[in-house]
């Protein structure tokens, strides 16, 4: 069967305690003229970074995660809570607010959906090479308050991939990427 158009037909935005998420019970029509709703979650986007230092070691975050209760290590990422900020601005800044390191070049590698079925979240992936320490890590309260930042050399971060140990999505993506991308130069 051929793909056809979906139109937005309505939407309720449900009451949250959140200036930044919005939840919506959409109605959506079918090609064939049928009526379906689904939740969505409005989001603003966000910008991923994977860090690389001067003497090649990837950096990663290691912070609790309401929503699996747990921690997880994972790449430094950010959310567009700024909406006239630049993408790469954005990863600029969030590397520094939750790592304390700061780049000398930033390269992106590419826009993506992390769970479509429910979300229009965008994340824009980064690579930040010659990633050096400039100023303490300062949480902003909250989770941050426990995060904590990890140095990893390219092996020790294959062998996690490999072991299934990394569970965040984005991290796993931009490490395979990463990789990937070292081995085909």
């Amino acid at each position: 069967m051929a793909n056809g158009e979906f139109k937005y037909i309505s939407g309720k935005n449900l009451e949250l305690d959140d200036d930044f998420y919005v939840i919506e019970n959409a109605v959506y029509e079918t090609p064939s003229g049928e009526s379906v709703k689904r939740v969505v979650m409005r989001h603003p986007g966000a910008a991923t970074i994977l860090p690389i230092t001067n003497d090649n070691k990837i950096v990663l975050v290691n912070q609790f995660r309401p929503g699996v209760n747990q921690y997880v290590m994972e790449i430094p990422a950010g959310r567009f809570d700024k909406t006239d900020e630049p993408e790469a601005v954005t990863a600029e800044r969030e590397l520094l607010e939750e790592t304390g390191y700061k780049a000398k070049s930033l390269d992106f590698f590419g826009s993506y959906f992390m769970t479509p079925g429910h979300s229009e979240e965008e994340m824009f992936f980064y690579i930040a090479r010659g990633c050096e320490k400039v100023q303490e890590f300062a949480p902003d309260g909250g989770e941050e308050e426990w995060m904590t930042t990890h140095l990893f050399t390219y092996e020790e971060a294959k062998q996690m991939l490999l072991k299934k140990e990394l569970k965040d999505v984005k991290t796993v993506f931009a490490l395979t990427y990463f990789f990937g991308m070292i081995k085909s130069a």
